[in-house]
Formats: structure tokens, sequence, C-alpha cells
């Protein structure tokens, strides 16, 4: 009696787990052209917004798209390098963003990062964030300054990507005596 109650056990735990997978959504469709990427067997891509700032100029330099940000809802936040930052949205689940809102300070940067219910980004002198609501595309909170001041250096923008090397991005997200 005890091995058959174990086995409906069981089988109740793989029908609900059956259930669960199958009620997950599709993935969007990748583009038949791979978003015009070069990939290895058995990847595919899609494009989930283009021509974000083409053609967008602050006096003689071109904007960039400079480092990105995934929340837990699937909203992407990119940060540009001249200006704020972008935030967009997939309403509808087909991979492609259809809700595209600025919002920021405009004074560029590089990088940007979820942490303890905080957006954060970076200029070149200084870390900002916003409180972040689970919900809102748009941070509904007004801007802090968590440390400024920082040295303008030439080549803060190409630190993050060395290995070991700390950024003032990372340094207000790990140092707690960062202040303004």
């Amino acid at each position: 009696m005890a091995m058959l109650t174990l086995l409906r056990t069981v089988l109740v735990a793989a029908l609900a787990l059956a259930v669960t997978v199958a009620a997950a959504p599709p993935l969007p469709t990748p583009d038949a052209d791979n978003g015009g990427l070069v990939l290895p067997p058995g990847f595919r891509a899609l494009v989930y917004a283009d021509n974000l700032v083409v053609g967008r100029k602050v006096g003689n330099a071109s904007e960039r798209l400079r480092g990105i940000a995934v929340a837990a809802s699937g909203d992407v936040y990119a940060k540009t390098r001249l200006g704020g930052i972008v935030a967009l949205r997939d309403g509808d689940g087909d991979g492609r963003a259809e809700m595209i809102k600025e919002f920021g300070p405009g004074d560029g940067g590089t990088h940007i990062a979820f942490h303890d219910g905080w957006l954060y980004h970076s200029s070149r002198t200084a870390v900002y964030r916003y409180k972040y609501t689970p919900g809102d595309l748009v941070p509904s909170s007004t801007q802090q300054t968590v440390v400024s001041r920082l040295p303008a250096e030439k080549d803060r923008d190409a630190k993050a990507r060395r290995a070991g090397h700390t950024t003032p991005l990372r340094s207000a997200l790990t140092d707690t005596r960062c202040a303004t």
C-alpha cells in the first residue's frame, strides 16, 4: 500500500511538472537571417529593437548605446554614451520591443546595472541610481547621486572590460562607504 501511495505521489508530481512546462510561453520566432549575425550551428537570433540612436549627435559626436541591463520582467535598459537611458519593453511576447521610452539626465556614461531593487547607472564622473519598481518601465522615483566628483580619466570607459579593475559603478555597488 505504501508503494502505491508513493507511486501516486510521483505520478501527480510528474503530471504537475508536465503541465507547468507545457504552460510556458513559446520562444519568439528568430529572424530568417539571424538579425544579420553569423552564428554557430544551433544558435538563432532576432532583432529586439533597431535604430534607437541612428543619426543622433551631441555636438560633433555620434550617439551610441554602451551597456544594457535586463530586469526580471524582461524589460531592457540601455545606457547611451552621450545621453540618458533607453527603456524597452516587449508587450506582446513576440521578441520585439513595442514600447521605447527615454529618461535620465543626459550626461552620458557607460555602465548600467540592477542591484538590490535599484537601477544604477554612471557617467564619466558620477554614479546614480533610481528606485526600481517592478512593472514600471520608467522609474517614477527621482534620480539619486551615489557618488560624484570622480576623476574623468581618458580611459575610464575601457576599464570595465579589463579583468581585475574596479569601475566607479562596481565600486558603488560593492562599497557601502561611497557617498556624495
